[in-house]
């Protein structure tokens, strides 16, 4: 694991198995990138790691980080599992945020199961991302983490 640099991201988000999941509703997915060279300068506390199963972007909130996964679709949910304790072991063991929360759409099953086998819990809130998917607030709080 390491931290990622821009490029890495922009190439693990632009994959095109990747960016479909992304843009569900975009006609042509092949023309569409995403640029995300704006990550560490819209806030120097926002982080991102790597693996080989993928990349988890992690952005301070107060004292909690929101964080957001993208998991390249050729390695199974087990080794996504390992990977995602991976990073969140490095965040809360280094950043020490008294919580780690996720935003997983609500038609995405397999996000929301894998939050739950992670521990996350689903608090109740509900908003609207930037593609429009109806989202669902899960939170994992670090003492529960360290039990």
């Amino acid at each position: 694991m390491n931290i990622a640099t821009i490029q890495s991201i922009n190439q693990a988000i632009n994959r095109p198995e990747v960016l479909s999941g992304f843009l569900l509703s975009a006609k042509n997915v092949e023309d569409t990138l995403l640029d995300l060279s704006h990550f560490y300068d819209a806030n120097p506390g926002n982080l991102a790691l790597q693996t080989n199963e993928g990349i988890m972007l992690f952005c301070p909130v107060r004292k909690e980080y929101e964080c957001h996964a993208c998991f390249y679709p050729e390695f199974s949910g087990k080794l996504r599992l390992l990977a995602t304790r991976q990073m969140l072991q490095w965040v809360f063991t280094r950043k020490k945020p008294i919580a780690i929360v996720c935003w997983p759409p609500r038609d995405n099953r397999a996000a929301r199961h894998m939050s739950t086998l992670l521990g996350f819990r689903p608090t109740g809130k509900v908003k609207t991302d930037t593609l429009g998917r109806e989202c669902l607030e899960y939170r994992l709080e670090r003492e529960s983490w360290e039990m």
